[in-house]
């Protein structure tokens, strides 16, 4: 599986790809030059219950982490993940 993270100046998404397949998005779009508001995730439903939901947050978390980005989270899946991850 691989991550593909497309980003302009509005908005941005993460997509895990296999094989070309898509198994799921988080998207995103910038409060400001160093917030983003995390609106959506979802997965393929052919590949719901195997964690590809928790991976596409913590690709999230990374590309936050490494580009000192803050996130608001109002996507309720993206809430959980990150509350349990002590991360919110």
């Amino acid at each position: 599986m691989e991550f593909r993270h497309i980003k302009n100046e509005k908005n941005g998404y993460i997509k895990a790809i296999d094989n070309e397949i898509q198994l799921g998005m988080i998207t995103y779009y910038w409060e400001d030059s160093e917030t983003i508001v995390v609106d959506h995730t979802e997965v393929n439903p052919l590949f719901e219950g195997n964690g590809i939901g928790s991976l596409l947050v913590k690709e999230l978390l990374r590309f936050t982490d490494q580009n000192q980005i803050k996130i608001i989270p109002v996507c309720p899946f993206v809430k959980v993940v990150m509350t349990r991850m002590d991360r919110y």
